[in-house]
């Protein structure tokens, strides 16, 4: 007598399996495309990244080279101010020897 309503329980549990097994399938589908998209950003990322290390990379060498060319020309203005204040000392020096020249011009 309560045969139907053990198959209905039967039928019950089987749709709620089968519907149950489906939202997990779904969700693993769509977990894995968001994988799949997460990596493919990810991959996009790195590249960009390295680019710009290898870009900064390239800046800091080219400053290096001026940081050596600046101290090269640094040493050639250190070298022109010694000459520039020998050539003072010397100016004065006859200016102190020879002043008496001018006092008669």
């Amino acid at each position: 007598m309560w045969d139907w309503a053990v198959w209905a329980a039967l039928v019950v549990a089987v749709c709620s399996c089968i519907a149950a097994i489906v939202v997990v399938l779904r969700r693993t589908r769509d977990t894995l495309r968001n994988g799949k998209r997460v990596y493919s950003r990810a991959v996009v990322s790195l590249a960009a990244l390295h680019a710009k290390a290898e870009l900064a990379a390239a800046k800091a060498e080219r400053v290096g080279e001026a940081t050596r060319e600046l101290e090269e020309s640094l040493a050639q203005l250190r070298r022109a101010i010694a000459q520039l204040a020998i050539l003072r000392a010397a100016i004065a020096e006859v200016g102190a020897t020879f002043g008496w020249i001018r006092v008669l011009l």
